[in-house]
C-alpha cells in the first residue's frame, strides 16, 4: 500500500477543543477518560493519588481552569 494511499484512508479526524465547533462537550470528553471516582478517601496518600489522575485528564483534554471546579463535582 502506497504511503499517500494509506495516509489518506488513515488520518484521524482532529479533535475540536470547543464544544461550539461541533465536537464533544469538554464534559463528554472528561467521562470518555473515565475519571475515578472520590470515595471520601481519609488517608492522605489516597486523596493525592486520586487528584493526581483527575489533574493528568485535565491536561489531557486540556480543560481550562474554569471547567475545573464543574468537573471534578462531576465526580465527587
Amino acid at each position: 500500500m502506497s504511503r499517500g494511499v494509506r495516509r489518506g484512508a488513515q488520518a484521524p479526524a482532529p479533535v475540536p477543543q470547543e464544544h461550539g465547533h461541533g465536537g464533544p462537550s469538554i464534559m463528554e470528553r472528561f467521562k470518555r477518560m473515565a475519571p475515578p471516582s472520590f470515595k471520601g478517601e481519609s488517608q492522605p496518600l489516597l486523596a493525592e493519588s486520586w487528584m493526581r489522575e483527575v489533574e493528568k485528564i485535565f491536561r489531557s483534554i486540556r480543560s481550562v481552569e474554569e471547567d475545573k471546579v464543574s468537573l471534578a463535582a462531576y465526580i465527587l
